[in-house]
């Protein structure tokens, strides 16, 4: 089974994008102007978690991921479905990453941004 999450295309979903991605987003950026920011990348999913505590109840109203990720395990378990993709662009791509990370799905992602600095922001982590 293939399970296609589309890309952004309200306003509702940019700001999820904002909301989601911004503080691994602000981490990188940050790295990347300081000097020696390398310096910083065994820690920088950690400093991620920390600026994400800020907004996370932000993110729990919008989390598309979630309700993706229902979805999918309820394929599996309900539908038993044994072979599944998640694939997308954009948000869809992000989402993707994180939903196939969550349910042990094949993931395929089209310019999502990454979630490995986000991985301890997301329910379940």
């Amino acid at each position: 089974g293939l399970v296609a999450i589309r890309g952004s295309e309200t306003n509702w979903d940019w700001m999820v994008n904002v909301q989601l991605w911004a503080s691994s987003a602000l981490a990188s950026t940050i790295r990347l102007i300081m000097p020696f920011g390398w310096l910083w990348d065994p820690i920088l999913d950690d400093l991620v978690a920390a600026v994400d505590t800020i907004v996370s109840h932000n993110i729990e109203e919008v989390s598309y991921y979630k309700v993706v990720t229902e979805f999918v395990n309820h394929l599996y378990d309900v539908e038993k479905f044994t072979d599944l993709r998640v694939t997308g662009t954009s948000l869809g791509g992000g989402m993707a990453i994180i939903v196939g990370a969550q349910t042990k799905a094949n993931a395929i992602a089209i310019s999502g941004p990454g979630a490995v600095l986000n991985r301890h922001t997301l329910d379940p982590p």
